[in-house]
């Protein structure tokens, strides 16, 4: 990648998750990294092309990161730990990450004009995440390992709980390891999920 893209792309990361989508602006972006506003524009003509890069382009390295030592064929339960583990490891490794996708879905929120720009842009990354761990999740669901509940309250459980703390961390705990809970976290998610009923 040409690396004035690269340095645009990071200082806008770390930009966007300080101060959100609202209070920065490409000219910000620009003088920060002391370049002029055609040399911005070239590469990102718009904000709004330049913030669904930065959101596509993370959402990817997360992907990547969970899904290339997520090993499907070993058992859900374990499957559930590593992709718990995995999680939290990224977001402790980029916690600007977690304050970007977080301020994100609280600046569009009440916002429904700007969020429907946005999510038809890099929600299709999202939902790729939980997609492919979903189908995991109904095949145990299917063999009755998990609780026989509607599968997007399932996702929410993990998912939920996960960006929740990251976020919550990030924002109140900066001196705690994300790693240091994996273990309290996966217990938490695993017992609201996991059927543990004896036949």
């Amino acid at each position: 990648m040409n690396n004035r893209r690269r340095d645009i792309l990071d200082k806008a990361r770390e930009m966007f998750s300080r101060l959100s989508y609202h209070k920065v602006s490409l000219e910000d972006i620009s003088n920060s990294l002391g370049i002029g506003k055609s040399t911005m524009y070239h590469y990102f003509p718009t904000k709004e092309d330049l913030f669904n890069e930065v959101i596509r382009e993370n959402m990817n390295r997360l992907l990547d990161h969970v899904y290339q030592s997520l090993d499907e064929s070993k058992l859900f339960e374990e499957q559930l730990k590593d992709l718990i583990y995995l999680t939290l490891q990224f977001f402790e490794e980029n916690r600007d990450v977690i304050l970007l996708l977080m301020r994100e879905k609280l600046d569009f929120m009440n916002i429904t004009t700007m969020k429907n720009r946005f999510e038809g842009k890099w929600k299709l990354y999202y939902d790729q995440f939980i997609n492919r761990f979903s189908k995991n999740l109904e095949k145990a669901k299917d063999e009755g390992k998990v609780l026989p509940l509607d599968t997007t309250l399932l996702l929410s459980n993990i998912f939920g709980t996960l960006f929740a703390v990251s976020f919550d961390y990030t924002l109140n705990n900066r001196e705690r390891n994300l790693e240091d809970i994996k273990e309290d976290c996966y217990l938490l998610i695993s017992n609201g999920l996991l059927n543990t009923q004896k036949d």
